[in-house]
This record gives structure tokens, C-alpha cells and sequence, in this order.
């Protein structure tokens, strides 16, 4: 999938998991990273591209690496902050590892997800069986089930805007509106 479709779905879980009081900037834009997060290993080509090859979608996608990850940007960077915000990060990252796994047919050899239990490669490419028929090909469905992701994603944002935007206008009562003397 693509980087901001991962992007967008840590920004809807962010916002959808943390309190409105604890939902800063810093802690929307961790949940993008941590949603963005498992992908860093493509820094990896800067060195080459066989080390590339060897370790991408290894241990960067793996749930002890979203455990670790999270638990140390919890400790060092949000200590003021709730249990909430480091569940949210981890999830996020969660997130990321799951899209992957059920969604991206560019790399079919799956994702480490159990690592460093396991390093069995996890891939629901085998969905592939089902999906294609006809003239219409498997990436071409993984393509518009992105694409229809995407849109949802930025639906569900603008709806948490928006009701953050009415929880937070101040309420008029009745007390407290302006009162008008007329004069004798």
C-alpha cells in the first residue's frame, strides 16, 4: 500500500483512540509515524540494494518491533502522557503490519510478523485464488480496495474534525446571553 494510506489510517487511529485533551499535534503527527514506521527499512536501499532485498519487511514488520518502538517513544518522549496515547502509537504501527499482510501483492513473499520468534513470512497472497477472475487481475483489485481505503480514511478524518470542532464551541445558555433594558 502506499505511504499515505499507511499515513492516513495512523492519523485515524490517533484521533480516534486518544482523548481530545491529550490529542496534541505531537501526539497526531507520532501516530502518522508510527503508522509510516515499519517502512523505514527502505533506508536500507541507501546502503544497497541487496541488503535491501535480504531485510526488507523483516523486522521492522514484526509485532515485538511495534512493542519495542512504541514502548520506548512512550517512556522517552510521552511520560506525561496516558497508557492511551502509547496503545494508540502501537496500534497504529499494528496497523500497518495487517495492511501489508492482507493487501500489498507487490512484495508476495509475505511479512516476519512473528519475528523474532519466527521468521515464517506471512502473506495472504493465497486470497489471490479468490479475487482473480477474468479480465480484471488481483492488483487491480488490491489497486481500488487502496484507492476506496483511501477515501473512507479521509471521510472518517474530516467526520472526527468536525465532531471535535462542535465538542469544542463553547455552549450558550440562557444565563448567559446578553440582556436588553428597555428604557421607560
Amino acid at each position: 500500500m502506499w505511504f499515505f494510506s499507511h499515513a492516513a489510517v495512523g492519523y485515524l487511529i490517533t484521533i480516534s483512540l486518544v482523548k481530545r485533551e491529550e490529542r496534541t499535534r505531537t501526539v497526531i503527527m507520532m501516530g502518522v509515524f508510527f503508522g509510516m514506521l515499519p517502512d523505514s527499512d527502505v533506508l536500507l536501499q541507501l546502503w544497497s540494494n541487496q541488503v535491501f532485498i535480504a531485510y526488507h519487511r523483516t523486522v521492522s514488520h514484526s509485532i515485538m518491533f511495534g512493542l519495542v518502538t512504541a514502548f520506548f517513544c512512550y517512556i522517552l518522549m510521552f511520560s506525561s502522557y496516558s497508557r492511551r496515547v502509547f496503545q494508540a502509537l502501537f496500534i497504529a504501527q499494528l496497523s500497518h503490519l495487517l495492511i501489508d499482510a492482507f493487501m500489498d501483492s507487490y512484495y508476495p513473499y509475505g511479512i516476519t510478523l512473528l519475528w523474532p520468534f519466527s521468521n515464517i513470512l506471512i502473506s495472504f497472497k493465497e486470497l489471490d485464488h479468490f479475487i482473480g477472475f477474468g479480465f480484471v487481475t488481483s492488483n487491480s483489485v488490491y489497486f481500488i480496495i487502496s484507492v476506496v481505503t483511501m477515501v473512507i480514511a479521509m471521510f472518517l478524518a474530516r467526520l472526527f474534525i468536525e465532531r471535535d470542532k462542535q465538542i469544542n464551541q463553547p455552549k450558550v445558555t440562557a444565563s448567559q446571553t446578553p440582556m436588553i433594558k428597555l428604557s421607560d
